[in-house]
């Protein structure tokens, strides 16, 4: 059996200043192997159902929807033993990010940031840690809540390993999240702050806000049937509010930022990759043109079929980055990617209850913001019911209750349906 990495608890201290800022490093040492044995994320067959069905009464004793101390809810909270996971109230003791070092990649600032990763990304603080199920295949990121901040990382990977490449991914959401911010009247609906975003460690980072209140998912075993539908609502205008950003400047469907290695870092599955890739286009021209096309022709590359799955790795990339999301497809049959909606305008994509941030009966925010851009409304709508919320087909109908139990499970799916914007 081959050695068990370093558990991430014994990474280094390092110092802390008066005001609370860890004193920047002028030598940062290499980063410690990563655990294996934290919390695994949710089940990826279902973001917008708790782990184990829940009655829709909740608890003899029901909790506030938007509790944030985990310790005050109820054994069978499916998220009880996640306490980082969708809930956030702010202490004046939280980490907060030196002002001086936001959105820099001044030697001081990497230097403070790489500390920040050294100091506070632990097994205290790990939301999420990617699954590893498979040694041959690309390792995903860790998820750590520190303090006011989210930390989204690769850096931990064991040496030699390949992962994912997430610059791309990360430049999207960072621009996605500028545009909202300069175009859209979200009606109080925050977005979060992006304090830095770049390689650190020999991986690639992201540090966001960290929005407080609960996410829907975890509010929603303890939310009433009218309450459910009163969000759907609430977050349905603001998917209609998204559309101000205005259409593809390219007229035609893409990322925000177009980088087609970052479609495989997303691990997209092949239905949605079916329905959000247009055909390239034709030798003799015309034809429609799909996300990543353009950057990817430049480069004399081109994988959007299940016949070719195999790892890809660009010319000049970071040794053991791989680029493509994995050789999991096991359609035997090349994709059509014939989806013939001409909407570019822009979208969220990824409206899980997970990423809808609540507290008193609205919402206050929207977060993960890497697979927005310029989709369209009906594509999203189809990848909405597809592929982001859950199907029946997945589920046992006997695991439930009751009929209401049923239909409340799946209540999400219509998010889209009702406006023609």
């Amino acid at each position: 059996m081959a050695a068990q990495p370093q558990p991430i608890s014994k990474l280094p201290p390092t110092a802390v200043a008066a005001n609370g800022y860890l004193t920047p490093l002028t030598e940062v040492p290499a980063p410690s192997a990563s655990p294996f044995n934290a919390p695994a994320p949710p089940p990826a067959t279902n973001k917008d159902l708790p782990r184990t069905p829940s009655s829709t009464s909740g608890p003899t004793t029901t909790p506030s929807p938007y509790e944030t101390d985990p310790t005050l809810l109820p054994s069978s909270d499916p998220y009880r033993d996640m306490p980082h996971y969708g809930r956030y109230a702010p202490s004046a003791t939280d980490f907060r990010p030196d002002p001086a070092h936001i959105c820099s990649t001044s030697a001081p600032a990497l230097a403070y940031w790489e500390a920040v990763l050294q100091r506070h990304c632990n097994e205290e603080t790990l939301m999420l840690s990617p699954v590893d199920d498979d040694a041959a295949s690309a390792l995903g990121r860790w998820i750590f809540a520190v303090g006011s901040v989210v930390i989204k990382t690769n850096h931990l990977a064991p040496p030699g390993r390949r992962r994912r490449d997430y610059g791309g991914v990360d430049r999207n959401e960072v621009e996605a999240i500028r545009l909202v911010r300069e175009r859209v009247k979200g009606g109080g609906i925050r977005v979060p702050e992006v304090f830095f975003q770049g390689k650190l460690l020999g991986g690639d980072v992201l540090v966001q806000e960290r929005l407080p209140g609960v996410s829907l998912e975890v509010a929603w075993p303890y939310l009433s049937r009218g309450r459910k539908e009163a969000f759907m609502r609430e977050a349905r205008a603001f998917l209609v509010a998204l559309l101000d950003v205005g259409a593809s400047p390219t007229g035609r469907r893409s990322y925000v930022v177009d980088d087609y290695s970052a479609i495989w870092a997303r691990a997209l599955t092949p239905r949605e990759r079916k329905l959000m890739l247009p055909p390239p286009p034709a030798p003799g021209g015309g034809g429609r043109v799909g996300i990543g096309w353009q950057q990817q022709q430049q480069q004399q590359k081109r994988k959007d079929s299940a016949v070719d799955a195999s790892p890809r790795f660009r010319k000049g990339s970071t040794p053991g980055v791989f680029d493509d999301a994995s050789s999991s497809d096991d359609e035997a049959a090349a994709y059509s990617l014939d989806n013939p909606d001409n909407d570019t305008r822009f979208t969220h994509n990824d409206m899980s209850t997970g990423n809808i941030i609540i507290d008193e009966d609205r919402i206050v925010g929207v977060v993960d913001w890497e697979h927005a851009g310029w989709i369209g409304w009906r594509t999203a709508k189809m990848l909405h019911r597809e592929v982001r919320a859950p199907l029946p087909e997945m589920f046992e109908r006997e695991e439930f209750g009751s009929e209401e139990e049923w239909v409340d499970a799946f209540l999400w799916k219509g998010l889209y349906d009702g406006v023609v914007p």
